[in-house]
């Protein structure tokens, strides 16, 4: 094995994947979507897995893209490469947002896609309580663990809803990938386009 091989070699961290899990992808996957990114997952389970990414945010508002939705600063960001015509959300307010689904702690998604409108146009619902995502992350039956067994992703620990949504999302993997020890930090060195170095 060279030594660029094993500085690149993806030591698994332990921790057991499951739904409310941060998956992180390896500095080596040059993918528009999954390149150096870190993906919520919402569901995993023997039917598949399904997730946002919560580190790439566009430049678009969700009242770009929804005729007559409220005009508040909401931005948007790519959730993933499933139904990038659709638009999701996670938000800490399931008092307000029925049919939500809790994922963990204070973290829920979905829910009355009507009474969020409604709340948000009334001041309810503030810019630090919602995240908006355009698609999602799917994945197959045993096509995520298959992946982490590639080497493709490692798994971390959940992260806090107030951490996903007021964290500077363009640091988040960066800080996250410190935030694992020393047998990471060498992936913070690695170029994004190898190619032209």
């Amino acid at each position: 094995m060279s030594i660029l091989d094993k500085l690149l070699k993806v030591e698994p961290t332990g921790i057991k994947v499951n739904a409310g899990k941060i998956i992180i992808s390896a500095p080596f996957m040059h993918d528009y979507f999954f390149g150096r990114s870190m993906v919520l997952l919402l569901e995993h389970n023997e039917d598949g897995s399904m997730g946002f990414i919560i580190n790439k945010p566009t430049e678009l508002y969700v009242s770009d893209m929804i005729e007559g939705f409220p005009d508040v600063s909401l931005p948007l960001f790519i959730g993933g490469p499933v139904q990038t015509d659709s638009i999701f959300f996670i938000h800490n307010r399931p008092d307000l947002i029925d049919d939500s689904i809790k994922v963990y702690g204070n973290l829920h998604w979905g829910g009355n896609f009507k009474q969020l409108r409604t709340f948000i146009a009334e001041g309810m619902i503030k810019p630090n309580e919602i995240r908006f995502f355009l698609g999602y992350s799917g994945w197959e039956a045993k096509q995520l663990d298959g992946e982490l067994k590639a080497e493709t992703w490692i798994v971390a620990n959940k992260l806090s809803f107030d951490k996903i949504i007021n964290t500077d999302a363009t640091k988040l993997w960066r800080n996250t990938v410190k935030s694992l020890g020393n047998k990471y930090i060498h992936w913070l060195n690695f170029p994004e386009n190898p190619g032209e170095n």
